[in-house]
């Protein structure tokens, strides 16, 4: 992508690209709670006619490249560039079901419930990556042996870990979820080692 194509990129569009749904729309503003922090009251900001983002939280705000730079925590522009281009082009549409796991599905265990508009892609998303850290896994552990999964389940847009299992599904993880995307196999790490 050259740096036009990147800010032609709709920053509402790329939030939603990400996960990240406004919390209220009035006009031409949308309001979010903060992508790339934590707060219970929306003060993110999105002036859709400007295409400019301001986070009344930290005084912060600007374009889709220092808004990428709030998510990756770097003022480098490449950088940003580089995070731009790996959420927007990176997700890969795949077809897949899955098996959901967890104590309200006990009963019925052998039910199978069809996600849709499967995507995988880098792991990028900031709430993902904050999930994985407090679990005790660092970026540099799961960034190369995850995938961020986005997906549609009863008509509404979910985000989650992926780890790909050795014939090509996922289990998948976030705070709230746990289910695992056929075919369902082994997963292993490659750590250097001859065995």
């Amino acid at each position: 992508m050259t740096i036009e194509e990147i800010r032609d990129i709709p920053i509402a569009v790329f939030l939603a690209r990400m996960g990240y749904e406004p919390a209220r729309r009035r006009g031409d503003e949308y309001w979010y709670l903060a992508p790339y922090r934590e707060e219970r009251t929306a003060s993110f900001q999105l002036n859709v006619r400007k295409d400019i983002w301001h986070d009344f939280g930290t005084g912060q705000g600007g374009d889709i490249f220092t808004l990428a730079g709030e998510f990756i925590g770097s003022g480098n522009f490449k950088a940003q560039a580089r995070f731009i281009t790996g959420i927007w082009g990176g997700l890969a549409p795949e077809h897949k079901t899955v098996s959901r796991s967890g104590e309200n599905d006990r009963e019925d265990s052998h039910r199978q419930e069809s996600f849709t508009k499967v995507q995988s892609g880098p792991l990028h998303n900031s709430v993902l990556l904050r999930y994985l850290a407090e679990r005790g896994i660092s970026g540099d552990v799961a960034m190369p042996n995850c995938k961020e999964i986005r997906y549609t389940l009863h008509g509404k847009r979910y985000f989650a870990i992926g780890f790909r299992n050795v014939s090509g599904g996922y289990e998948v993880r976030n705070r709230f979820f746990k289910a695992s995307l056929s075919p369902k196999d082994i997963s292993l790490m490659d750590n250097g080692s001859d065995t």
